[in-house]
Formats: structure tokens, sequence, C-alpha cells
């Protein structure tokens, strides 16, 4: 098991070497298909801007949908992963960086907008609605521009800019969050014993896999998997393949034209019927009436 730990430690772990004058890392261009980016996490704040295509996010046990025009900020504590919807292509950009280390001597070293520990847990949604936040995806998207063109001034440029989007970032969090906070113990251990299975769910949520599958993966028994994946995200492995399923097709509905039962056969339902319940007892509401009241 200790060896099983350090092979999962290094597969999910991906430093960033970030330069000590200048601790921003050029943009990384991601064009994918609908297959899932690798589980992994960072050890600085990542930060990217969605310029065509749809699907989810996956940050701990947190899953979200996002379109084109929004933007993510995930920070050094959280295991994520990254998911197009099924046929479609999806064009991110991100950029990794120390808005501490940027910012040093620019601003006060105890100002509490470059606390990046708070852009995590259950209660932060990693993933910024354009609709939503406008003006935090906006400058997002200058940040990566100004790194892709590099002109005259653009280190000051972006310096200023990351400011911004920290100063707006802390307004969004709850204020008694900010007034708060105390970092919580570290669940990263827990989800790298059960990373294979959800590498593996990411990839086939919409079809039939199998417990033992899954626990093979992980290294473990059946009834084990079962408890160290509850431990792990909250959720047994049959409800958390059910949530990423249905939170994919609401992705599908929102951003998609494509009609309510080829989505549903896409996704893993044997029948619209069935599909209806299951879509009406998580959301509330029927696929059709969810359509109609995201595009109205």
């Amino acid at each position: 098991m200790l060896n099983q730990s350090k092979e999962l430690l290094d597969a999910v772990f991906a430093p960033i070497r970030l330069d000590d004058a200048f601790p921003v890392a050029a943009p990384d261009h991601t064009l994918r298909a609908d297959v899932p980016i690798e589980a992994h996490v960072h050890d600085c704040l990542e930060i990217g801007c969605c310029y065509s295509g749809s699907g989810i996010f996956i940050v701990e046990n947190k899953i979200r949908t996002f379109r084109a025009g929004d933007a993510v900020v995930i920070n050094h504590r959280e295991l994520h992963t990254m998911k197009g919807s099924p046929g479609s292509v999806t064009d991110w950009y991100f950029v990794n960086l120390a808005p501490a280390a940027l910012l040093a001597g620019f601003v006060r070293e105890d100002a509490a907008v470059l606390e990046t520990e708070l852009l995590s847990g259950p209660d932060f949604n990693n993933v910024l609605a354009a609709a939503e936040h406008p003006e935090l995806c906006g400058i997002i998207r200058t940040v990566i521009e100004e790194l892709q063109q590099r002109k005259d001034g653009y280190c000051s440029l972006v310096r200023a800019l990351v400011w911004a989007m920290m100063v707006r970032l802390h307004r969004i969090l709850p204020s008694e969050r900010r007034d708060s906070f105390a970092p919580g113990p570290v669940s990263r251990r827990k989800l790298e014993m059960v990373t294979p299975a959800i590498r593996l769910i990411t990839q086939r949520y919409h079809e039939n896999i199998g417990m033992d599958m899954l626990a093979r993966k992980c290294g473990y028994s059946v009834s084990n998997f079962r408890k160290v994946f509850h431990a792990a995200t909250g959720y047994s492995p049959q409800e958390y393949i059910k949530r990423l399923r249905l939170e994919a097709v609401a992705a599908m509905l929102r951003h998609t034209s494509e009609d309510i039962l080829s989505i549903a056969l896409k996704s893993g339902y044997p029948t619209l019927s069935n599909f209806n319940r299951q879509f009406h007892a998580y959301f509330g509401i029927s696929p059709r009436d969810f359509r109609r009241q995201q595009k109205s």
C-alpha cells in the first residue's frame, strides 16, 4: 500500500517551475475532444479561460459545468480534472502563478487578499460563469492575452490585473468565511487512494461500471473500496457516478441544441422515462423545463 501511495502521489502531483523574478507561467493551450485531463494537483494557483466548447470540471468532490466564456480558479490544495461534453471539442488556456510572490514589494505582504487558501473547499465555486462574473472572467482573459502578446510593460500590467483579480475573488467569498477561515485537514491523501477510480468514472460515466473493476483499479476489495471512496468524496461510488452523469447531462442541455432523447441515450440512460425520472429527482425539474429555463 505504501508503494501504491507513492505511485499515486507521483501521478497526481504536478509541480510547476516558476521564475522567481516573475512567477507567472506562459499560457498553456489545451484543445481536447471529450477525453478527460488526468486528475492532478499543482503547487501554485491555476487560472484559465474557456474559449469554446462545454463540459464539466471535477474539483475534489465538486462537479461544476462550464461553457465558452467561463473561467476557472483552482488553488494548490485541490485535486482536479476536466472533461468536455460528449462529442465536443473544448478550447482552454491555463496559467499557473504565485500571487503573493508576484506582488511582493508592490503591495503589503500581509494583505488578506493574497491568501489563496480561501479559494477552495465545498462552498467555493471554482468555475466562474461569465454571465455571473463578467469582470473576473474578463480579467483572467486579459491576463492570458497579455502573457501571449508580451507587449511593452506587460509584466506591470499582469501584476495589476492579478491584484485586481485577487481583490474581486475575495469579494465573492462570504464575509463569515473570510473572517473565520482556518485551513482544514488536507483530504488529498484520501483522494489519491481513489484517484484511479475517479479517473475511470470520468472517462466512462456513461457506461455501466462494475464496483469490482473500480475496486481493482485502486487495489481494494469491493467492501473496503466503498468505505474508502465514501471517506474521500462524501459519496458512495454509485452516488458519485449518478451526480457526474447528471451534471454532464445538465451541461449538454444548457450549452447544446441536441435533442433530449439523444442526450439521454448518449449519457447512459436506457430509456427516456428512466432519464426523466432521475433528472427530476436530482434537479427538481424536468429536462425540458430545465433547458427552457436556462435558455430564457
